[in-house]
């Protein structure tokens, strides 16, 4: 039974969204509307994961991450917002957040970015990393920061991507499907601010310094 803790200051969609959710069999669902509140439910609780609105009156999400970094906390926590700013999402990637979803997502992308990141992998908002990475993307510095964001497993499949392979053949070298290896290299693209195999490759062409690869 996965536990899940949602924290939100809006006690209608709280309750909607708790009850979605557990309409999917293997959670259960803990609620709190503030970030006082959710410390105190996690010094009484282990979380599989957190789901945290940022902009929660008295300390939103962004503070409960800063937190739980500081303390070395390995809980994966998904950022699900109306809106958030690139600088607040260059912060968050820093600090190790697993997901960043929108609220008017679909339910089922909701779904789809909970079950995501339970299973190791990430899942964010290919428009939030965009806006966030736009502006410094022709940046090698800016460039080299995103690269370092990027998980084991998707920095292995950049590799793989820089020397021609497609994603059949990433699939076999990697023992996954091809489905995942899309799914990779849909976060990978969010993350690098690229919309493309070539506009990845031209990122990776102008990072300067020793290579990651």
């Amino acid at each position: 039974m996965n536990k899940l803790l949602l924290v939100d200051d809006h006690p209608i969609f709280l309750d909607g969204l708790k009850q979605f959710i557990e309409t999917h069999d293997g959670f259960e669902v803990f609620c709190a509307k503030s970030a006082d509140e959710a410390a105190v439910m996690m010094e009484n609780n282990q979380f599989d994961l957190l789901l945290l609105d940022i902009t929660i009156v008295g300390g939103g999400g962004m503070d409960i991450l800063r937190s739980l970094s500081s303390a070395g906390s390995t809980i994966p926590v998904i950022f699900l917002t109306v809106h958030i700013t690139p600088r607040d999402t260059v912060e968050a990637l820093k600090l190790a957040v697993r997901g960043i979803i929108l609220k008017e997502s679909e339910p089922s992308e909701i779904m789809d970015c909970i079950t995501t990141v339970l299973n190791g992998d990430t899942y964010f908002d290919r428009g939030v990393t965009e806006r966030a990475l736009h502006h410094s993307v022709d940046s090698p510095s800016h460039r080299t920061e995103a690269l370092n964001n990027l998980t084991a497993r998707e920095r292995e499949i950049v590799a793989l991507v820089s020397t021609g392979m497609k994603n059949r053949e990433i699939a076999e070298e990697c023992e996954l499907t091809e489905g995942t290896v899309k799914a990779h290299l849909h976060n990978i693209f969010g993350k690098m601010a690229v919309k493309s195999r070539t506009q990845l490759l031209v990122a990776l062409s102008k990072v300067s310094g020793d290579s990651f690869l």
